[in-house]
């Protein structure tokens, strides 16, 4: 039943409407994003099955749908990672779900996928670099761009785990530039 003062302007037409009933926005998006079919409830939390919801029902590819909802043309680590205080928690697991899509070689990637919470990921950035052995020696670059660009300080656990390092490790070099 429609209530409207505007009832003279309504057209009858014979329409066949159909209804679907959604029980779970994960199983829609799944089925009508373009590569939907990736997401699933480990990738895919709540926080950001609703935040897809919308452009499933625009049937837009899932990549483009992330970029979408990151209001952004593409992908860049850096330009991400310089607004990561702004981002809401939605928008923090989609740049989780993007690395889990397409995962890359990097300390931040790394960092992405070992931690189990996103909302520490920039205590992981800053302490992480220390427990890894055998350290890729670009992460040690990576780490400390990330960190300028994060605006993070650098605490007494950082400089304790330097302290660690032989002074005259390359390493501990390029750790130590807090430039």
């Amino acid at each position: 039943m429609l209530i409207t003062a505007l009832s003279h302007l309504i057209h009858q037409t014979n329409v066949a409407n159909s209804v679907h009933i959604a029980q779970d926005t994960l199983p829609f998006s799944q089925k009508n994003l373009i590569d939907g079919q990736m997401l699933t409830a480990d990738n895919c939390p709540e926080t950001i099955q609703d935040i897809l919801f919308n452009a499933a029902l625009q049937n837009q590819k899932l990549d483009k749908a992330i970029l979408s909802c990151l209001n952004i043309g593409s992908f860049s680590a850096l330009d991400i990672i310089g607004k990561w205080n702004m981002l809401e928690i939605g928008e923090k697991e989609l740049v989780r779900l993007w690395y889990r899509l397409h995962p890359d070689n990097s300390y931040l990637c790394h960092c992405i996928f070992k931690t189990s919470d996103i909302t520490l990921l920039e205590d992981l950035i800053l302490h992480d670099i220390f427990r890894i052995h055998n350290i890729p020696q670009k992460w040690l670059s990576e780490s400390q761009e990330l960190i300028k660009v994060m605006k993070l300080e650098r605490d007494k656990e950082y400089f304790d785990s330097l302290d660690k390092l032989p002074e005259y490790s390359e390493n501990h070099w390029k750790l130590a530039s807090c430039g």
